[in-house]
């Protein structure tokens, strides 16, 4: 049995945005927080990181919503564009990334429009999407979401990084690749949000 070491849920109004509540994992109980403090504070799992608020993850496959408003604004794709899934994105010799259906089928999704490519989580179709836009256009959707911002929480939070070939280049000190983009698409590599 795997153990959970930690996780995090936040609940949002779909109207207004609004934090209805949060949770961090684990947690502590605040009628002992003081006598527990030592503990606490030399926990491996470490309680006393709010997760919800603090930490910083890829935010996966909920971001090709990001990368099809991109794709939508510019113009490069609407509803009933198709792209052909084979399973591999074959473009770059050196980089050839595979939707996650290849693993099982070793196929891909085949014709697939927006509305299915969202529907299946059709990696390919985003990696091909992505690829068609740019970096500078999928970190400059990402920062009209707020991506990459404090969101203003009064207990504090952690802005985050949006993907970029100047944070590749600037902050990590490498080159950015193709390679970069396919998987910023798709919500993975230097992406990292609260």
């Amino acid at each position: 049995e795997e153990k959970i070491s930690g996780g995090a849920i936040v609940v949002e109004s779909v109207k207004d945005g609004q934090t209805l509540a949060l949770a961090s994992y684990p947690t502590y109980d605040l009628d002992t927080f003081f006598s527990d403090y030592t503990d606490l504070s030399n926990d491996p799992d470490n309680p006393l990181f709010n997760r919800a608020t603090m930490g910083t993850y890829n935010p996966g496959s909920v971001f090709k919503m990001v990368t099809a408003y991109a794709g939508l604004s510019a113009g490069i794709i609407d509803e009933n564009t198709t792209v052909y899934d084979t399973g591999v994105y074959t473009k770059y010799p050196d980089y050839q990334p595979a939707c996650w259906i290849y693993h099982t089928t070793g196929g891909g999704h085949g014709t697939v429009n927006l509305n299915r490519a969202i529907g299946v989580s059709c990696n390919y179709y985003f990696y091909s999407l992505g690829d068609s836009l740019g970096i500078d256009a999928l970190t400059n959707a990402a920062e009209k979401f707020g991506f990459g911002k404090s969101t203003g929480i009064e207990i504090g939070d952690a802005s985050g990084v949006v993907a970029s070939w100047e944070y590749k280049n600037e902050v990590i000190g490498e080159q950015w690749y193709g390679a970069d983009t396919l998987i910023t698409a798709i919500g993975q590599g230097y992406s990292m949000f609260t």
